[in-house]
C-alpha cells in the first residue's frame, strides 16, 4: 500500500506550546481517528509529553508514532520504555548535564552553585550535572531552589554569592533564568550563569540584558550551518523560499519526518490497511538507520537517539554564539 494513499494515515506536526487542557483535548481528538502514524513535535515545552503520551498509548497496539526533537527528560523513555511509539532525535538530560559539567571543569571552574525551579526538567538537569561535576573533581558550594513564579531572586542570590562560586548552574527555563542572571549581576555576583536547552533562546538575552555576556547554555546537536551533512538541507530550504528560518530544530524536523517515512516504507509493504500497520510501524521505527542532515539517525532500545552530540553556546554581543561542540 503506497504511503499517503489511504485517509487512515495522518501526518501531524505540533508547532505551538499549549496548556495542559488543550493538550488533553487535542489528544482525545487523535484517539478518535482510525490510526495516527506520524506525529512530529516541533516546539519546546516540558508538559506536553506527560499529558499526551499516556492517552495516546491507550490503544493496543498504540496508534501513534511520535518523534520529538527536543524533549530531553530521560524518564519519558528510559529505562522502562513506557511509551513504545515514542522516539526522539535529540539526546537527553542525563547526557546534557554531564556535558555541561565537563565543559566547566575543563574551563577551570571547580566551584559551582546550583539553582533549579523545582520542576521535573530543571531538577533532573541539576541532578545529572551535580553528579558528573562532583565525579570530575568539582565542588558544589551551594544548592538552592526557586519557585517557578518567583520574580525577586534576591534572597537566593545572597546565599549563592556568600558561597563564592566560580559559576552558577541553573536548571529551568529562560523566563526565570534571564531575570535571575540580571539580578545576580546587579547584586555583584559577576560569574557566568549556565543552563540547558531551556534557556537557549533569544528571549533569555533580552531578559538578562547586557550583563548576560559570558552566560552559557547547552543544547542538542551541532549548529546546522557547521555540518557538511546538512548542506543539502540548507540549500534546499533556502531555495524553497520559506519565510521563517530553519532555526535550531529545522534539520531535526527534517530527519524526524524522514525517519517515519523510512519506517512506513517497511511497515506498509505488506499491510492491508492502516490498522494492521500499527505495530509494524513501531517495530520498523526502532530499526531505522540512515545518514541524515544532523548526522546518523538511529534509535536505541528505548527509542532515544544514538546521536549524543551537543553544543555549548555563549552569549557574546547580544546573541548566542557556538562555543564548543562535542559528544556527551
Amino acid at each position: 500500500m503506497p504511503v499517503g494513499s489511504n485517509s487512515e494515515f495522518h501526518a501531524l506536526f505540533s508547532s505551538q506550546a499549549q496548556g495542559r487542557r488543550s493538550c488533553a483535548d487535542g489528544t482525545t481528538s487523535l484517539l478518535d481517528l482510525p490510526v495516527t502514524l506520524l506525529y512530529v513535535s516541533t516546539w519546546f515545552t516540558r508538559r506536553r509529553p506527560t499529558v499526551e503520551l499516556p492517552r495516546l498509548n491507550q490503544r493496543t497496539p498504540p496508534a501513534t508514532v511520535r518523534v520529538d526533537l527536543h524533549e530531553v527528560m530521560p524518564d519519558l523513555a528510559n529505562p522502562k520504555r513506557p511509551y513504545p511509539g515514542y522516539f526522539r532525535t535529540c539526546t537527553t538530560d542525563d547526557v546534557q548535564g554531564p556535558f555541561a559539567a565537563k565543559y566547566l571543569l575543563e574551563a577551570g571552574k571547580k566551584k559551582v552553585a546550583t539553582i533549579h525551579d523545582k520542576k521535573a526538567y530543571g531538577q533532573g538537569l541539576v541532578t545529572a550535572f551535580t553528579t558528573a561535576f562532583k565525579n570530575g573533581g568539582g565542588e558544589i558550594v551551594d544548592a538552592e531552589t526557586i519557585n517557578p513564579d518567583d520574580k525577586d531572586f534576591s534572597a537566593v542570590i545572597g546565599k549563592v554569592k556568600s558561597a563564592n562560586p566560580e559559576a552558577v548552574y541553573y536548571g529551568g527555563e529562560f523566563p526565570q533564568a534571564g531575570p535571575l542572571s540580571q539580578q545576580a549581576k546587579s547584586a555583584g555576583l559577576n560569574v557566568p550563569l549556565m543552563g540547558g536547552d531551556g534557556i537557549f533562546d533569544p528571549a533569555y538575552i533580552e531578559l538578562a540584558g547586557k550583563t548576560s555576556n559570558g552566560d552559557l547554555a547547552t543544547t542538542v546537536g551541532a549548529p546546522t550551518e557547521s555540518l557538511d551533512t546538512a548542506k543539502q538541507f540548507v540549500s534546499d530550504y533556502q531555495a524553497a523560499g520559506y519565510k521563517e528560518p530553519y532555526a535550531a530544530y529545522g534539520a531535526y524536523s527534517y530527519d524526524a519526518a524522514n525517519a517515519i517515512i523510512n519506517a512506513l516504507k517497511t511497515s506498509l509493504a505488506s499491510a492491508s490497511d492502516a490498522k494492521s500497520a500499527r505495530q509494524a510501524t513501531i517495530d520498523a521505527m526502532g530499526k531505522v538507520s540512515f545518514d541524515g542532515s544532523t548526522g546518523k539517525v538511529a534509535f536505541d532500545q528505548y527509542g532515544d537517539s544514538t546521536n549524543k552530540v551537543l553544543t555549548v553556546y555563549k552569549v557574546d554581543g547580544g546573541k548566542w554564539v557556538a562555543e564548543k561542540t562535542g559528544t556527551g
